[in-house]
């Protein structure tokens, strides 16, 4: 497979810069509109490379050799590049499969949760309401209790997405024979609402949607949202990156809500945003004869993580 055709980039995916060099111009202009919230100045330390035939579609990101059917090759595209971020992060600071949003505080909405739970939807139901800016809509980064980088590609909706979204779904002609039923829509279109490459750490919301169900919020103890920000983690989590959860859990205030409308959690993030004010609890290490176990006490909880089996507990 060689390298030819029109090169777009440089972008930075959370810490990976990178371009892309493709031979289907259609294609290159699709992948240049999906990630130019990421562009950066910056000299790329990595290159995607895709070559376009009639009936198939071969990508190369370093030693990552992939084929798809073209239909798909959108799609490949942004999986590739995010797989390939999330594989040179720091592993001592903590990367989340979650959704985020500034609101007219700077202060960040973390919002994460496993695939299907509405991130991107809710990010984009957030973003029309012109009170709040965009960070991410699936992979957010976390630099310290008190901060979180964003990741600002163009949001990932599904087709049955655009049932929740008060704003019609964009034309899809242009570079049709590389798109499946997957959108993938620049921040911009939702409202007036500016890109942040990273914010303060406001709140945090565990949304779980259950369609036709009525809105229900729970407050949830540091521990408890400790408990979820670990099983939200987008790569296995080492000592460090527990303890950074830990005081980032300890530090903000946290809800999980069960919704069967985006109308509904809209009107419930907004209510805690203007009340949310983070108040820290003292965050205490625990002393563990295991070395392959962490703790923290967190207020009267305890939780303990084991690094080789990836198991929490929370105790009290």
């Amino acid at each position: 497979m060689t390298e030819a055709g029109s090169a777009v980039g440089p972008f930075r995916a959370i810490e990976l810069p990178f371009d892309v060099v493709c031979d289907d111009h259609e294609l290159a202009a699709l992948v240049g509109q999906t990630f130019r919230h990421c562009a950066e100045t910056v000299v790329p330390v990595a290159r995607l490379a895709v070559s376009v035939a009639d009936d198939q579609v071969q990508l190369r990101f370093d030693d990552d050799h992939r084929t798809c059917a073209p239909s798909a090759a959108l799609q490949t595209v942004v999986s590739m590049v995010n797989f390939h971020a999330s594989q040179r992060r720091r592993v001592d600071l903590p990367l989340l499969h979650a959704g985020a949003v500034a609101d007219e505080r700077g202060w960040a909405i973390l919002m994460p949760g496993r695939s299907g739970s509405g991130k991107s939807t809710l990010v984009a139901t957030l973003l029309t309401t012109g009170n709040h800016d965009y960070l991410a809509d699936e992979l957010v980064a976390v630099i310290s209790a008190a901060e979180v980088a964003g990741y600002p590609k163009a949001l990932t909706l599904k087709a049955g997405s655009w049932d929740g979204i008060t704003i019609d779904r964009p034309d899809r002609t242009a570079g049709a024979a590389f798109r499946n039923t997957v959108d993938y829509v620049d921040p911009t279109v939702f409202g007036d609402c500016a890109v942040q490459p990273q914010a303060a750490a406001g709140f945090v919301v565990f949304p779980t949607f259950a369609s036709g169900e009525a809105t229900t919020v729970d407050a949830l103890s540091p521990g408890q949202a400790l408990l979820q920000l670990c099983e939200s983690a987008y790569l296995p989590l080492t000592a460090q990156a527990f303890h950074v959860l830990a005081e980032l859990a300890a530090r903000l205030p946290a809800i999980g809500v069960r919704y069967g409308s985006t109308r509904a959690i809209h009107d419930v993030i907004d209510h805690v945003s203007e009340l949310a004010v983070p108040q820290p609890y003292d965050v205490e290490p625990m002393p563990m004869e295991d070395p392959n176990m962490s703790g923290v006490q967190i207020g009267d909880e305890y939780v303990t993580f084991d690094t080789s089996t990836g198991a929490l507990q929370l105790l009290g």
